[in-house]
């Protein structure tokens, strides 16, 4: 009857309980952070800078055009740019009219030593000691995700030291 007559006392509604909000991690953790994660892999200490300063500008909006300034100074002025596989294969194929595929660049660069495939997967193949001193490790985003990932690249310099490509060590279709 209360309810027919609106007599009846509503509960108040409850209320939604705001989510605590995380303390901004302080400088010294996102340089610790990236030091023990990207520092240990391996990655050049400039690659890990930029990292850092790209951490902070998101999380220090107010220090972003300092650390966008701080970034410019940390580029490694190279007469040569890295190259991916895929576009090892396009030099190569210019120069040998065959075709090749990204996953026939990296089998060639395996076969003749200078690459092993990563076990942890990434980045998904690691230099070996004759190949260093042809790559290097970049940074680079995921396709399609906010996700940071690392890629050996190469400089166009290993075309040269390696044994000319044969049709006998190459995948059938280009492959």
């Amino acid at each position: 009857m209360q309810r027919i007559k609106g007599w009846e006392h509503s509960s108040p509604q409850p209320q939604p309980q705001p989510q605590p909000q995380l303390p901004t991690p302080t400088l010294e953790e996102i340089s610790t952070l990236l030091d023990l994660t990207l520092g240990k892999a391996g990655l050049d200490v400039k690659l890990v800078a930029g990292a850092k300063l790209n951490a902070i500008g998101k999380r220090y909006p107010h220090l972003l055009p300092e650390a966008e300034e701080a970034k410019s100074m940390l580029l490694i002025p190279m007469e040569e740019k890295l190259l991916a596989p895929k576009q090892l294969g396009e030099i190569l194929a210019e120069r040998t009219g065959d075709t090749w595929s990204p996953q026939r660049v990296n089998k060639l660069l395996t076969e003749q030593g200078f690459q092993v495939r990563n076990p942890e997967g990434n980045p998904d193949y690691l230099a070996t000691e004759k190949g260093k001193p042809y790559s290097q490790l970049t940074l680079g985003t995921a396709k399609g995700r906010d996700k940071t990932v690392q890629h050996l690249r190469w400089f166009e310099t290993v075309l040269e030291i390696m044994e000319a490509p044969s049709r006998a060590s190459a995948l059938p279709n280009g492959q």
